[in-house]
């Protein structure tokens, strides 16, 4: 977990080779990871954390880690899971450039949803404004 933490991508691969566990009960290490190479190598060599995309794009999202939520996304993780849990974080901690990227990701699927709607109104509630518009003025747009 500490190389996955502190970003050693070698380390975990070679961790990974020879034979190192990996908890794919609760997704920790991928959920700790803080590069995308550790999320790469992580879901390379373990296809199971992959039902942990949902959980660790929450962390990432609230951490700030923007490569690390797209490489999470590109690895097919849900920007809606849990009704957009990460979209709020995101809003929550001010975080426009991620919030952007899980728009983005969403498409279509987020015109309406309740998922921007909860985001906006937690924005607006703690006074995140330039993330508040952000969500407000895509709201409307067509071309995400």
């Amino acid at each position: 977990m500490a190389a996955c933490k502190s970003g050693h991508a070698g380390a975990v691969s070679l961790l990974l080779s020879r034979g190192a566990r990996v908890d794919t009960t609760y997704g920790s290490e991928l959920v700790m990871a803080v590069s995308v190479d550790v999320v790469d190598a992580l879901l390379t060599s373990v296809p199971a954390l992959s039902a942990h995309l949902g959980r660790a794009l929450v962390a990432a999202a609230g951490a700030n880690r923007l490569g690390v939520v797209c490489a999470l996304l590109r690895h097919g993780a849900d920007p809606l899971h849990e009704n957009g849990v990460a979209l709020c974080e995101a809003a929550y901690q001010n975080h426009r450039a991620v919030l952007e990227a899980l728009l983005k990701a969403g498409g279509p699927r987020m015109y309406g949803s309740a998922a921007v709607g909860n985001a906006l109104k937690l924005a607006r509630r703690w006074g995140r404004d330039d993330v508040a518009e952000t969500l407000a003025t895509l709201q409307h747009r067509v071309d995400l």
